[in-house]
């Protein structure tokens, strides 16, 4: 291993350091009725797709997520089921008044 960087090699300190992050732009949307494994019931799911990542699902009951199919890590904090399902719904909403805005129709 060297001691050194060489600033003329490929990957300088500089190339490393650079964040990359990809957030791809969901192209379609929907709210599914299908069956929860966590609540072992049909429930509503808010969904979105993303291009080469496959529709990501939230439950509206019990605020769990998939992606792709794959069950997300849940996290470790208080409450969290809750504030799941309200920013999944604020989510929806604000698309819809965005949709709705951009298409000249009115909001109820």
């Amino acid at each position: 291993m060297r001691a050194f960087i060489d600033h003329n090699d490929a990957y300088s300190y500089e190339d490393w350091m650079n964040v990359h992050i990809n957030s791809p732009i969901a192209t379609e949307r929907a709210l599914r009725r299908t069956h929860c494994p966590t609540c072992d019931r049909r429930r509503w799911f808010a969904a979105w797709f993303y291009e080469w990542y496959g529709w990501n699902m939230t439950c509206l009951r019990c605020g769990d997520q998939w992606s792709d199919g794959a069950m997300c890590p849940r996290p470790f904090e208080r409450g969290w089921r809750k504030k799941s399902v309200a920013a999944v719904i604020k989510r929806w909403r604000q698309e819809t008044k965005r949709a709705a805005a951009s298409s000249g129709t009115p909001t109820t």
